[in-house]
């Protein structure tokens, strides 16, 4: 859809359970936003152990200083290619029971892929009450940048700093991390 929308300011959305899908189903969410989303400026670096597998179509990468890790999917010459790949990897998040998001931008050619554990680290009772004031439940597009607050108080207190707290507790470790690249891409 992202691609047939051919508009570079339509950004597209998906949740699983666990990472803010509200019911089991299959659906995805997209607006235009005239500007890109935080996380789309972002400093990325190539996994070495994808490009090591010789697949010239398409490159992966890790986001560099996110407060939320995440793998970036760029388009080579091949969407199928990039498609296949993007599902392979959610699909192992599934047998994994990782919860993830996924956040499509440039008309389809970029995907941004976050492993999440906001939910569990809140079952886990390990995210402080401020943070959980807040009422923010990061999925997509939260964890891309573009937070809504829902009381008036976090709105005027809101800076980048609070924003970066939030969603760290949505990223795996950088142990978790490490583990789930392994487990994708080698």
């Amino acid at each position: 859809m992202s691609v047939e929308v051919h508009n570079p300011c339509f950004k597209f959305g998906f949740n699983t359970l666990g990472a803010y899908a509200s019911i089991n189903h299959l659906h995805f969410q997209g607006y235009f936003l005239n500007a890109p989303f935080p996380v789309e400026r972002v400093e990325t670096e190539y996994l070495s152990v994808f490009s090591e597998r010789g697949n010239k179509d398409l490159r992966v990468s890790k986001l560099v200083d996110y407060p939320v890790r995440a793998f970036v999917f760029e388009l080579g010459s091949d969407l199928k290619e990039l498609a296949r790949e993007v599902s392979l990897a959610c699909n192992k998040l599934e047998l994994k029971n990782i919860p993830y998001n996924l956040l499509i931008v440039d008309c389809g050619a970029r995907v941004f892929l976050f492993p999440q554990k906001f939910d569990e680290n809140k079952r886990l009772n390990a995210i402080p009450e401020e943070i959980l004031d807040t009422q923010v439940n990061p999925a997509c597009f939260e964890i891309g940048g573009h937070m809504v607050m829902k009381r008036k108080e976090d709105y005027e207190n809101l800076t980048e700093g609070m924003i970066c707290k939030i969603l760290s507790y949505a990223s795996l470790t950088e142990t978790e991390f490490k583990a789930v690249e392994l487990d994708l891409f080698s």
